[in-house]
């Protein structure tokens, strides 16, 4: 019985669509992993926008016309879990941002790494962010698209 569930758990845990990932996690597992109530597709001619509402933020996974993710965003009460968002690249931003001076500040803040560009920012009941790959954003889109 408890091999099971260690096993569930384990396969949960690694099947998740975050930065850089494949659209098809997004639609098997980012759901159920960010307990979202609701999941809807929009799409546009230079990307799709998979919408997750959680019970404390919105999150939106911005995915090229090949399926990968190259975008995540989100806004609400609370930020979500960037380890599940940001994936493979969650230890490089953090390992970086948890280096940077912490200032009592309500500026937003942001976290260039080799590979993506973190920022976040907000106030109370309000918190914003937005994730990058810097080199996948698709010509013609702007940084200032993906809210």
């Amino acid at each position: 019985m408890y091999r099971l569930i260690l096993i569930a758990m384990l396969v949960s845990q690694g099947a998740q669509a975050a930065l850089g990932d494949h659209e098809q996690q997004i639609t098997n597992n980012d759901a159920v992993k960010l307990k979202s109530a609701s999941h809807n597709v929009v799409k546009t001619a230079l990307y799709s926008v998979h919408t997750m509402s959680t019970p404390v933020a919105t999150i939106r996974e911005y995915v090229d016309n090949s399926g990968n993710v190259f975008a995540v965003s989100w806004q609400g009460i609370k930020r979500p879990d960037l380890s599940v968002l940001l994936g493979s690249f969650y230890e490089e931003y953090n390992n970086i941002d948890s280096r940077r001076s912490r200032m009592i500040t309500r500026q937003p803040v942001s976290v260039q790494t080799s590979k993506i560009m973190v920022r976040k920012g907000g106030h109370m009941r309000n918190i914003t962010g937005v994730a990058i790959i810097s080199d996948q954003l698709p010509s013609g889109v702007k940084e200032e698209d993906l809210k």
